[in-house]
This record gives C-alpha cells, sequence and structure tokens, in this order.
C-alpha cells in the first residue's frame, strides 16, 4: 500500500513540475537596485546583533567565572559605548569609501567629457 502511494506522489510531482515552465524571466526589483541605503543598514543591525551575542555570551562567563556582578554597571556602559563606537567608525569609514568612489567615478566622466 505505501509502494502505491509512494509511486502516485512521485508520478504527480513529475507531472507537476513538467507542466510548469522552468525558466522564470523577471526585473530585479527596483528596491534591489537602487535602495543600497537600506541593505546597508540592515547588514549593520546584524552585526550589531552579532556583536551584542557575543557581549551577552561574554557578560555570563564573567559574572559566572569572575564574580564580576560588582562592575555590572561599568562594564554594561563600557561595552555599550565600545559598540557605538564601533558602529560609527564603521560607519564613518564606509561614507569616505563611497565619498571616494564617487569622486573617482566624476573625475573620470569629466576627464573623458574634456578630451571630447
Amino acid at each position: 500500500m505505501k509502494i502505491k502511494n509512494n509511486i502516485k506522489i512521485i508520478s504527480l510531482t513529475i507531472i507537476v513540475l513538467n507542466i510548469f515552465p522552468n525558466k522564470a524571466q523577471a526585473v530585479m526589483p527596483p528596491d534591489f537596485i537602487f535602495n543600497i541605503g537600506t541593505q546597508i543598514i540592515q547588514i549593520f543591525s546584524m552585526i550589531v546583533l552579532f556583536f551584542s551575542t557575543i557581549l551577552g555570551i561574554v557578560w555570563q562567563f564573567l559574572s559566572n567565572r569572575l564574580g564580576l556582578v560588582k562592575y555590572k554597571k561599568i562594564c554594561l556602559v563600557f561595552f555599550i559605548i565600545f559598540i557605538i563606537i564601533i558602529s560609527f567608525s564603521i560607519s564613518y569609514l564606509y561614507v569616505n569609501y563611497e565619498k571616494k568612489v564617487q569622486y573617482d567615478k566624476w573625475l573620470k566622466e569629466y576627464k573623458s567629457n574634456a578630451k571630447q
């Protein structure tokens, strides 16, 4: 009985897969092309989430093993400031990189137009 059901399921799957087209032709959505800023914010959010998870693991280890409960507020403020500094520095470096890329692109276009 199970073999007949399995054969029916496999044959129906093959039929359904052959009915629908194999190639899907689609245009990339404009958000994917033009809205890079949102994607970068999402990447930074994932990085902050990753670092906060690491912070939680390190905090649990330090509080359990080293008795760091006395300095809880000082360490928590230090770690929050550390994460904020890392976020701002990455953002600053990325903005400078993008400015340089845009300037180089503009300079290349300017030189090519000046030669004409």
